[in-house]
């Protein structure tokens, strides 16, 4: 099941950003520190506000409610064309 991120997930992704083993199939690959993610989350919100079909929404899993991860189409560059990327 999906939803949109709230506030309340911050600390769900903020685990996801800084683990390494986690972030290896996220973005760049890279860790984030706690001011990265909230940049990151401010992001989010403002790509759902944008167009709420697009965007990364979080991976609830049906049977407990526990957020399981996260996907989505984002938008994206490439060699300095915007497009919609799917994570």
């Amino acid at each position: 099941m999906f939803r949109s991120y709230t506030q309340d997930d911050f600390d769900f992704l903020y685990g996801m950003l800084s683990d390494p083993a986690m972030v290896c199939y996220i973005g760049n690959g890279e860790t984030r520190d706690l001011n990265e993610a909230e940049v990151f989350l401010e992001w989010i919100y403002r790509n759902n506000e944008m167009n709420p079909e697009y965007g990364l929404k979080v991976v609830v899993r049906k049977e407990d409610s526990v957020s399981v991860g996260h996907a989505g189409n984002c938008p994206a560059k490439s060699k300095g064309e915007g497009r919609t990327e799917g994570r």
